[in-house]
């Protein structure tokens, strides 16, 4: 089960201010024409995260050795070091490396991994969004009143957390990297594809 945000507690005094703009969310809520624009934006964000999150896992064979292996590792190590580490515990590791510095990066910035040439800035925004969401289904933590936005997405963070509970498992089930390279035959490349 996910844990509630960590930032509930308020080192800094400004949990008022959260209230403050909880309670003005909920007053708009109550409008008709709000709550419709905002169900359906909550239903297309749902799609969108489940798209990405379904094309994550639908390649994870197409992942680089070297990114799965120092994912085993990681956990390898860890588990050496703390032996009563849970499972949950293994998966917030996983998925800080995995989708903090290898996904995420791609999908708030796609033009500077040379995916796309051009984002806008309403697109931009729904990309962070996304991966906001995904980096907390990675996390295993629910949103928090901090982001009042973004609680209606509890509910897809919960309903996936066993999905990318396996994705985790799958991805650090790798072999050693020796008998890996071994068995890989070496790619022959033709001198013209070099001069490109």
């Amino acid at each position: 089960e996910p844990e509630a945000g960590k930032d509930d507690e308020d080192p800094e005094g400004k949990k008022g201010d959260t209230d403050a703009k909880f309670s003005t969310l909920n007053l708009a809520g109550e409008l008709p024409e709000v709550r419709k624009m905002f169900q359906d934006h909550k239903l297309k964000l749902m799609y969108y995260c489940k798209l990405f999150l379904d094309s994550i896992t639908a390649t994870l064979n197409t992942m680089p050795f070297g990114i799965r292996w120092i994912a085993k590792q990681l956990v390898n190590h860890a588990r050496e070091k703390f032996p009563e580490v849970s499972p949950g515990q293994i998966d917030i590791l996983v998925g800080g490396f995995i989708f903090l510095r290898y996904l995420v990066p791609g999908i708030v910035t796609p033009e500077a991994h040379g995916l796309v040439t051009h984002v806008g800035t309403g697109a931009r925004r729904n990309l962070v969004l996304i991966a906001k969401v995904l980096q907390n289904l990675a996390n295993g933590c629910l949103f928090s009143k901090k982001e009042p936005f973004m609680l209606s997405m509890n509910s897809f963070i919960s309903d996936h957390m066993a999905a990318i509970h396996e994705y985790f498992i799958m991805l650090c089930n790798v072999g050693d990297a020796g008998t890996y390279y071994k068995n890989r035959s070496p790619k022959r490349v033709a001198p013209q594809q070099i001069a490109r």
